[in-house]
């Protein structure tokens, strides 16, 4: 599982020149969660306080047109990393994302993340 995390991790840019040791520490601190099918994960206007990374299943990222009608924007699979842009920035979500099937992913909140990176010299 070690190496399923490092090598998502190291998939995001400003992440991919922090040193092995941040890494395993970024690792070391996620958290693993379940989700049904159907739950959501975040919603538009939430502020994003968490990074995610999906062992199993599939999210749809989406947003709801002025009409009420659904868009999906992607599907998220094994692998994908959700909220990195938004979690390191703390901004605001402006779209959804929910479980299309049961979902297990590993997340780090942001508290945890801070404390990291505030040792790593180069981020």
């Amino acid at each position: 599982m070690k190496i399923f995390l490092e090598s998502a991790l190291k998939t995001i840019d400003y992440l991919q020149e922090v040193p092995d040791e941040t890494i395993n520490k970024i690792v070391f601190s996620m958290t693993f969660a379940k989700f049904d099918k159907g739950a959501k994960i975040f919603s538009v206007d939430e502020t994003s306080r968490m990074m995610q990374i999906i062992q199993n299943g599939m999210v749809e990222v989406y947003t709801t047109m002025d009409n009420g009608v659904e868009f999906v924007i992607e599907r998220l699979y094994r692998g994908s990393v959700i909220n990195h842009r938004s979690f390191i920035s703390e901004d605001k979500i402006d779209v959804n994302a929910r479980c299309q099937m049961p979902v297990t992913l590993f997340y780090i909140l942001w508290d945890k993340m801070k404390k990291i990176t505030d040792e790593c010299p180069i981020l």
